[in-house]
C-alpha cells in the first residue's frame, strides 16, 4: 500500500465517518474504481483514528457524563441526574448495534468479502437510499416541530410545561451534555433506542451512520444540532468498539516497515480530517438542512451503478 493511497483513504475515512454520506460506502467504491486494495490493518487502523477524534473533539462532554454518572450514584438517583440519564441512554442506544454486529457478523463479513464491482453497485443503490432518508427527515421533523409548538401554545400546555420546568430545574445543575437546555428537554428514552436502532441499520454498506441516527433523531423531535450532537456521543463507542475488536481478531506478527509508514499516515489523516469533519458539520446544521448531502448521495451512487454495472 503506498503512502498516497494511504493519505487519501485515511482522509476519505475520516470525512465520510462523519459526514452523512457513508464511509462504508466510500472505502468500498473509491479502491474499487481507483484499483487500490487496502489491507485489513488500514482498515483497523482508521477506524480506531476516527473513533479517537470523536472522543477527543468531545473530551469535556465525555467526562461532564461521567462525572454526571458518579454525582447521581452518590446520590442515590443516577436517573435524576441529566448528564447520568445521558450516560445511561447512551449505553441502551449501543445496544442494537452490539446486538446486529454480533448476530449478523457473518453475514457482513461475507459481504465484504464477496465481489468487488457487486459491492460498490450494491453500495451505490444503498446511497441512493441514504438520500432519500436525509430528504424525508425535514418535512417530517418540521411537521413534529410545528405539532409541539402548537402543542405548548394551548393554555394546558403552559401550565404543564411551567410546572414542568420549575420542577426540573431544581437541583439539576447546568445543561446536559447532549445540547438540551434543561432536564425535561432532554433525550427521552424511546428517542434513544429508535436512534439506536437506526445505528445499527446502518451497519449496511452506504447507509450512513450519522445520517441514519441524525435523521431519526430529527423526527423524534431533535435540532439537527442536538441530534448531531447526540449521534456523535453514540458513534464513540460504536466506532472505538468495534476497531479495537478488528484489531484483537486481526493482530498478527509485526508490520513490514513500509506498512507501518502506510499505517501512520493513514491514521493521521483520518484523524485529523475526523476532527475538522465534525467541527464543520455540527456549524452546517445550526444553519441548514441535509439536503445537499442527500444530493450527493445521490449523484455518488447514481455514478457507482453506472461504473461497476
Amino acid at each position: 500500500m503506498g503512502l498516497l493511497e494511504a493519505v487519501v483513504l485515511g482522509a476519505l475515512q475520516g470525512a465520510t465517518e462523519f459526514l452523512p454520506i457513508s464511509s462504508s460506502a466510500h472505502l468500498i467504491v473509491v479502491p474499487a474504481a481507483l484499483g487500490w486494495h487496502a489491507p485489513l490493518s488500514f482498515d483497523v487502523a482508521v477506524h480506531i483514528a476516527t473513533g479517537l477524534a470523536v472522543l477527543a473533539y468531545f473530551r469535556a462532554d465525555w467526562m461532564r457524563l461521567l462525572t454526571g454518572a458518579w454525582r447521581g450514584v452518590r446520590a442515590g438517583d443516577p436517573w435524576g441526574d441529566a448528564d447520568a440519564r445521558t450516560l445511561a441512554l447512551i449505553v441502551l442506544a449501543s445496544i442494537p448495534v452490539a446486538v446486529a454486529g454480533i448476530g449478523f457478523r457473518s453475514y457482513y463479513a461475507g459481504l465484504l468479502a464477496g465481489d468487488l464491482s457487486a459491492m460498490a453497485r450494491e453500495s451505490g443503490a444503498q446511497l441512493i437510499v441514504n438520500g432519500l432518508l436525509l430528504v424525508a427527515a425535514e418535512p417530517i421533523a418540521a411537521a413534529v416541530a410545528r405539532r409541539r409548538a402548537g402543542a405548548a401554545s394551548t393554555p394546558h400546555g403552559r401550565a404543564a410545561g411551567g410546572a414542568d420546568n420549575g420542577a426540573g430545574d431544581r437541583g439539576r445543575g447546568a445543561a446536559p451534555a447532549d445540547g438540551s437546555t434543561s432536564h425535561h428537554d432532554a433525550l427521552g428514552l424511546g428517542q434513544s433506542l429508535a436512534i439506536g436502532v437506526a445505528q445499527a441499520v446502518s451497519l449496511l454498506p452506504g447507509i450512513s451512520r450519522s445520517g441514519a441516527t441524525i435523521a431519526v433523531g430529527q423526527v423524534t423531535g431533535l435540532t439537527r444540532e442536538r441530534a448531531a450532537r447526540f449521534s456523535f456521543l453514540l458513534g464513540t463507542p460504536a466506532i472505538l468498539g468495534a476497531g479495537v475488536v478488528e484489531a484483537l481478531e486481526r493482530a498478527s506478527g509485526p508490520a513490514a516497515p513500509g506498512e507501518v509508514v502506510a499505517l501512520a499516515a493513514g491514521f493521521v489523516a483520518a484523524f485529523a480530517v475526523g476532527w475538522a469533519s465534525i467541527d464543520w458539520l455540527l456549524g452546517y446544521l445550526r444553519r441548514a438542512p441535509m439536503y445537499a448531502f442527500a444530493v450527493y448521495c445521490w449523484v455518488v451512487g447514481l455514478a457507482a451503478m453506472a461504473w461497476f454495472r
